[in-house]
């Protein structure tokens, strides 16, 4: 058999950045191929991740992040999160990460039912409880303040493109704090745990893949997400928060949750948008369906579990 040829550390895609080169470099593993993985549907910067096979027959997953800074977060984070649970983060340079390839099917691709979304309530709430003491780790991010003035900016921006009247912006940003929501618990959230993270070991396991993600801030806003970003049944749903708060997590008072909710919906339709046309209209229609309900006067219970 004829060797695959292996790529030259100076001749690998530019696209990698200058970290992520040193940090394969450190590693010391020739380098067969190169290829870039699909980003998620985020409202934060994305990180740029590519799955990299070496010459030992290792496969890895190489992600540039946003900084530095949300690199060392990401590292120091990953340190405390259970390997059977979490993909690990092997190391760290600048603002590159290196972990492994978790060989699986996505959720999404094999299908789920209640027994995974129970498991996905217990991640998060064992992600939301971590208690991370390193120095790296500070509680920007978590606060109310800063949530309301991005669901405020999000609504702003589709006003000025002509997805929602400059009413509906306000409608919606009042609609949304009919009850002025609280602090509340915040912790290590995920920001985007949902069926297209989670993937299924040959053991039959789940493991949560995209751990690059991982922050500091409300966790209300991160249970939030994964009810937008996943689609559930109404019992689904239901499960899904009473197995959360079963493993110790702290559910949201749901007279508070159509503020969350909109700051996820808004968030994700306002980067879409931004992004271009193309994949924006699922999340803008599923803006209209969250102001209609809030202009029916659904309550927060009702739209966690059927919105």
């Amino acid at each position: 058999m004829v060797p695959m040829p292996t790529l030259p550390l100076d001749r690998l895609p530019d696209a990698l950045g200058t970290d992520v080169h040193a940090l394969l470099r450190r590693h010391g593993v020739p380098v067969r191929a190169v290829a870039p993985v699909s980003g998620a549907d985020s409202p934060f910067p994305a990180p740029r991740a590519f799955r990299v096979d070496l010459a030992n027959g290792q496969v890895l997953k190489a992600v540039r992040a946003t900084s530095a800074a949300r690199a060392a977060l990401v590292f120091a984070i990953s340190r405390h999160l259970d390997r059977a649970d979490f993909a690990p983060v092997l190391a760290r340079h600048g603002a590159a990460l290196l972990m492994p390839w978790i060989e699986g099917r996505p959720l999404y691709d094999v299908g789920w039912d209640t027994p995974e979304v129970r498991q996905a309530g217990r991640l998060l709430a064992a992600l939301h409880a971590l208690v991370v003491p390193d120095a790296a780790v500070r509680p920007g991010g978590a606060g109310l303040d800063l949530y309301t003035a991005k669901l405020r900016h999000d609504l702003g921006s589709l006003a000025r493109r002509d997805v929602i009247s400059v009413d509906e912006r306000e409608t919606l940003l009042a609609l949304a704090r009919t009850v002025e929501p609280s602090p509340g618990a915040s912790g290590v959230i995920h920001r985007d745990l949902c069926a297209d993270n989670l993937v299924r070991l040959p053991s039959g396991a789940l493991c949560v893949v995209d751990v690059e993600s991982v922050a500091i801030g409300a966790c209300a806003y991160d249970l939030a997400r994964t009810w937008y970003r996943w689609p559930m049944s109404a019992p689904q749903r239901a499960a899904l928060f009473a197995a959360y708060a079963s493993h110790g997590g702290l559910l949201p008072d749901w007279r508070e949750f159509p503020f969350w909710a909109a700051c996820a919906v808004v968030a994700s339709c306002a980067q879409r948008r931004l992004l271009g046309a193309d994949g924006a209209m699922g999340p803008i229609g599923r803006l209209r369906a969250l102001l209609h309900d809030l202009r029916a006067g659904i309550d927060g219970e009702q739209l966690a579990l059927h919105g």
